[in-house]
C-alpha cells in the first residue's frame, strides 16, 4: 500500500462530512480488534491475501468488506478463496 495514497484518501476525507471513525492505513497497522464496521480493500488477490493475513485476529468480524482490483482471469480462483474464509458474496459488478 503506497503511503501517498493513504495520505490522498485522508486529504479527501476533509472534504466530507462524516460522524464514522475512519482509519487509512497499512493491514499491519489496524486495530487488533473489531466486531462491525467496513473493510475496503482496492488490492489484487495477492495482496488481499496478504492483508488478511495481517488480520488474523478479526476472524470474527461481522461487518461489510467490500473489495476490488481482482482480475478477471482470476476471478474463480478468488471467489473459492473468499469462500474459505466464510465469506458471502453480495453483490458483484
Amino acid at each position: 500500500i503506497d503511503d501517498l495514497a493513504l495520505a490522498h484518501a485522508a486529504t479527501n476525507l476533509q472534504y466530507h462530512q462524516t460522524e464514522c471513525e475512519i482509519i487509512f492505513c497499512r493491514p499491519e497497522s489496524l486495530p487488533t480488534r473489531a466486531d462491525s464496521g467496513v473493510i475496503l480493500m482496492n488490492m489484487i488477490h495477492s495482496e488481499q491475501q496478504s492483508a488478511m493475513a495481517a488480520l488474523k485476529a478479526m476472524a470474527d468480524f461481522e461487518g461489510v468488506i467490500i473489495t476490488s482490483g481482482i482480475l478477471k482471469e482470476g476471478r474463480k480462483k478468488y471467489l473459492h478463496w473468499t469462500h474459505s474464509l466464510g465469506w458471502e458474496l453480495k453483490e458483484e459488478r
